[in-house]
C-alpha cells in the first residue's frame, strides 16, 4: 500500500469505535491443543512461545489507538470507519508475528494509558513518548525515535515564532494534544513564565494532531506542539505550515502495556521479529519516517 501525502485535512470520526482487522490465513500451530487457536503461517514461533496462556488461548490482541492523532499515526480515510496509519500497521505486524488476531479500539489519546490499567486493551500503539512519569503505571516497547517540535502558519514565522522554543513561548497561544508529553511541557514552561514575571502560555488542548494543525492553519493559535515525526510529515505535505525552532523532548515513541504485564516479552519479541524480517522498515517507509527507525526493540528505552 502506498500512502499519498496530501493537504492535512480532518480525518475524524465521532465517538469511540471498535474495529476488527482481518487476520491472516491460518495453519497448524507448533504445539496446538483443543483450546488454542492455530497460529498463522507468518507467526514467529519463538515470539509466540512467550505469550501468556490467556492471550494464547484467546487468540486475540486488543490494541488501543487514537485515530484523532491524524496522519501518519492513525486516522480515518475518505469517510471510512476503518482506522488506518502507521500505528495500526505496526500493531498488525506485531499481532501477525505472534499469530494473533488484532482488534482495534479507537479512543482518545488521554484514555490510552488508563485503558491499560483498566484492562480495556492489552496494548497501546500511538506516538507516546516513554517518560519516567508514564513508567509509573506502564511499560513501553520502543518503535520509533521521538521528540517534540513546533509548527506555525507559513508567513507567520517572524519574531518569537521564527525560532520557537519553550523559553520563547511566554504570552503565546499554543495547541497540543490532551494528555501528551508536549502538553505537560507547555504547562511547566507556562509556570516558569509567570514565575519570571512574564505572561503565561495559553495552552489549547485538542483531542489529537488533526485539530491542532487545523487550529494553526486557521490562525486560532500561534503554534502547535506535537511529535516531531508528525510535524515533519505535515510540513512536507501541506505548505500552509512550517516548522519553527529545534526539536526538544528527545526520546522514543513506544507501544504501551500495563506495568509488569506478562505480555511485555512477547510484544518485544514480536516487534523485534518485524525488524529482523525487514517488515518494520517497509512499514516506516510507507509513511516517510524510515530515518527515525530504531536498531532494536527495547523495553523502557
Amino acid at each position: 500500500m502506498n500512502v499519498l501525502r496530501r493537504s492535512f485535512v480532518p480525518l475524524l470520526m465521532g465517538g469511540a469505535a471498535l474495529v476488527a482487522l482481518a487476520g491472516c490465513s491460518t495453519g497448524p500451530a507448533s504445539t496446538p491443543d483443543e483450546k488454542t487457536p492455530a497460529a498463522s503461517a507468518s507467526a514467529d514461533a519463538a515470539a509466540r512461545g512467550l505469550l501468556p496462556k490467556d492471550i494464547l488461548d484467546g487468540g486475540k490482541l486488543t490494541v488501543g489507538i487514537a485515530s484523532t492523532m491524524g496522519e501518519p499515526w492513525s486516522y480515518h480515510s475518505d469517510g471510512s470507519t476503518r482506522v488506518e496509519g502507521l500505528n495500526v500497521d505496526l500493531a498488525q505486524g506485531v499481532a501477525d508475528a505472534l499469530g494473533l488476531r488484532l482488534e482495534v479500539v479507537d479512543a482518545s489519546f488521554d484514555e490510552l494509558v488508563p485503558g491499560l490499567s483498566s484492562g480495556r486493551w492489552d496494548l497501546t500503539s500511538a506516538p507516546m513518548l516513554d517518560t519516567p512519569e508514564r513508567q509509573k503505571t506502564a511499560d513501553f516497547v520502543g518503535f520509533l525515535k521521538g521528540g517534540s517540535a513546533f509548527i506555525v502558519a507559513a508567513g507567520k514565522n517572524t519574531g518569537a515564532l521564527a525560532d520557537l522554543s519553550l523559553d520563547k513561548a511566554c504570552g503565546l497561544t499554543i495547541a497540543s494534544t490532551k494528555g501528551s508529553a508536549e502538553s505537560a511541557s507547555l504547562h511547566t514552561a507556562s509556570d516558569a513564565c509567570t514565575a519570571a514575571g512574564k505572561q503565561p502560555i495559553t495552552v489549547r488542548e485538542f483531542e489529537g494532531g488533526t485539530d491542532g494543525v487545523l487550529a494553526v492553519i486557521s490562525k486560532r493559535v500561534d503554534a502547535y506542539d506535537g511529535a516531531v515525526a508528525q510535524m515533519d510529515y505535515v510540513v512536507k505535505g501541506d505548505h500552509r505550515v512550517v516548522r519553527s525552532g529545534k526539536p526538544y523532548n528527545s526520546g522514543v515513541s513506544s507501544l504501551g502495556l500495563d506495568k509488569s504485564s506478562a505480555l511485555v516479552p512477547a510484544v518485544q519479541a514480536g516487534l523485534q521479529s518485524l525488524m529482523d524480517s525487514g517488515e518494520y522498515d517497509h512499514i516506516l517507509s510507507r509513511y516517510g519516517v524510515e530515518e527515525l527507525a530504531l536498531d532494536a526493540a527495547t523495553v523502557n528505552p
